[in-house]
């Protein structure tokens, strides 16, 4: 196959995944777009700077108080709200569960593990359901380095095995990286001589 015939096949490849890539763009469903505009403009964005940054971390009698304050504003915007239909039903779940700790001031030690279980199954859900929203309207997922940069993790050995996931990620795609440039590399000088 010569240099010629390649960048062809090159470009016949490019040209069909742009046309995939454009076809799924047009099929986006605008009512889904304007739906996710909605709930990030009624959950995400006005809690971003208080629940948002306080996902999974642990919660204890020092900061009980403030979360369950937090957690009660959320509560009162999503019971009032009609959006709420569009939650998946585990974010939905596991937010009932959370919130029946809502109205307790002092809780045992029992209570305070059960009630950080809850609290971690439900960051996870509310996560998810941010990105998945995020992405209806185009925006970037939040990811590892996200989580990493605002503290959204538990505990050390959790930060730690967030910092080994990206660690790897980076290394597998710059491994692939490189592997690609040198078979290309491989393959132009085969072609050439």
């Amino acid at each position: 196959m010569d240099f010629i015939s390649s960048a062809n096949l090159l470009l016949l490849f490019l040209n069909f995944a742009f046309a995939v890539y454009q076809h799924r763009n047009d099929r986006i469903d605008p009512v889904s777009t304007e739906i996710a505009n909605r709930v990030l403009n009624s959950f995400f964005i006005p809690f971003h700077q208080t629940l948002g940054r306080q996902l999974f971390h642990k919660i204890d009698r020092k900061n009980w108080i403030e979360t369950k304050q937090v957690l009660d504003e959320f509560n009162t915007v999503f019971e009032e709200s009609e959006d709420k239909y569009y939650f998946p039903e585990l974010f939905i779940l596991s937010f009932n569960h959370l919130s029946s700790y809502l109205n307790s001031d002092d809780l045992s030690d029992q209570e305070f593990r059960n009630l950080n279980s809850n609290y971690q199954t439900f960051s996870q859900h509310y996560f998810k359901a941010h990105n998945s929203f995020r992405k209806m309207v185009y925006l970037p997922k939040h990811g590892i380095q996200h989580q990493i940069w605002f503290k959204l993790y538990p505990n050390k050995l959790k930060f730690t095995f967030l910092f080994a996931t990206l660690y790897i990620r980076t290394i597998l795609v710059q491994s692939a990286i490189a592997v690609g440039v040198g078979i290309a590399a491989l393959l132009l000088s085969l072609q050439l001589f």
